[in-house]
């Protein structure tokens, strides 16, 4: 996903089936440390999108698609212990991307 919590490794951001996230730090050698939560009621959004530093700060953060599309950024703090700041509604919002059938592509 990229840098949320603060260290020069690349983070990873999951949600379970319950809709809690977890956060994954990066140990630069291609694993990761045993998760962390990082929050709750996640499993309000249908879609969850890690995108590259959407305010300049220098941290990796999230997209997030609620049930009806309507789009909130979550920015990354860089503090591990409460990686990603409260949801923002963004300023210039994007519709949810949609999926594809491989017919549909052809």
């Amino acid at each position: 996903m990229g840098n949320v919590a603060g260290a020069p490794n690349a983070d990873l951001v999951a949600r379970d089936k319950s809709g809690v996230p977890w956060l994954y730090l990066g140990k630069g050698d291609g694993t990761f440390t045993a998760r962390t939560r990082i929050s709750g009621g996640w499993n309000t959004y249908q879609r969850l999108i890690g995108i590259s530093d959407s305010n300049n700060d220098g941290k990796a953060d999230v997209l997030a698609y609620d049930q009806e599309g309507k789009p909130y950024v979550y920015h990354g703090t860089g503090d591990r212990q409460d990686p990603l700041a409260a949801r923002e509604t963004p300023r210039c919002p994007t519709p949810p991307p949609t999926r594809r059938s491989p017919e549909a592509m052809a």
